[in-house]
């Protein structure tokens, strides 16, 4: 999954004058989410649990290095219509610290929706 990281952080850029600034910059991710995937029986709904490693790998860092290894669950349910499949779940990431400079916040909580025929 494609995600940017905003990346904030307060500045005292002119000192003569005690302006504080924000700069900012974007780190773009990708991240890989390894699941494994129980599903209940059910005829039209099939809950299920999910749960695995995760991966994020970065584009242009921009001199910040965020984790790159987390953990993931989730749960959902999918329903059948007719040849299509839908699969809502929420899912939660905890990401490792960050290497050099603490700032990427490890928890993440996410809606996603998977579709199939």
């Amino acid at each position: 999954m494609y995600r940017p990281l905003h990346v904030t952080g307060e500045n005292i850029s002119i000192p003569a004058e005690g302006v504080r600034t924000n700069e900012g910059f974007t780190v773009l991710t990708w991240e890989f989410p390894v699941l494994a995937k129980y599903k209940w029986r059910g005829r039209n709904l099939r809950p299920f649990v999910e749960v695995g490693p995760s991966f994020r790998t970065t584009g242009n860092p921009n001199a910040y290095d965020p984790s790159h290894y987390g953990i993931t669950g989730g749960v959902g349910a999918e329903a059948h219509l007719g040849k299509l499949r839908v699969s809502p779940a929420v899912r939660y990431s905890h990401w490792q610290a960050d290497r050099k400079q603490p700032g990427t916040i490890p928890n993440q909580v996410e809606l996603v929706v998977g579709l199939s025929f």
